[in-house]
């Protein structure tokens, strides 16, 4: 979701991806989600690893990797396997070691089956930056 752009409801992908716009609403992502320097989300995250340069008011909700970047406002709480913490990110909320699933929503009408789940645990630790993100695609 490039700059410049806004949604505002709920916001589900199947794959990973990077964020740059206004979310107005809760984020539900299958893997990995960037939320890049210029972005804000106003609402919860559910991802299996989630990378934050910009702003987000609510919680966040991860299964793997929790990346703090430099730059990051994260005002709300934080339940993560486990959390990286750059230099220069300010954290308004607590952080809570967890290793529930994170459930992307049905779509109307479906049944909330196995493959809605996702329960994936990165194998390797990468220190990020913003230039690294780049190599995501855009949802």
């Amino acid at each position: 979701m490039p700059s410049g752009m806004e949604i505002t409801g709920t916001f589900t992908a199947d794959k990973p991806g990077k964020i740059a716009g206004t979310v107005n609403g809760n984020v539900f992502v299958k893997g990995k989600v960037t939320i890049l320097k210029e972005a804000v989300i106003h609402g919860d995250i559910h991802a299996s690893e989630v990378i934050v340069y910009g702003k987000v008011t609510g919680d966040i909700k991860c299964t793997g990797n929790t990346v703090l970047g430099s730059g990051a406002h994260i005002r709300g709480n934080i339940s993560t396997l486990e959390i990286h913490v750059e230099k220069d990110s300010i954290l308004d909320g607590v952080i809570m070691k967890s290793i529930t699933e994170t459930t992307i929503p049905p779509e109307p009408g479906e049944v909330n089956s196995p493959e809605n789940l996702t329960s994936e645990i990165p194998e390797q630790k990468q220190t990020l930056s913003d230039e690294n993100a780049n190599s995501e695609s855009w949802f």
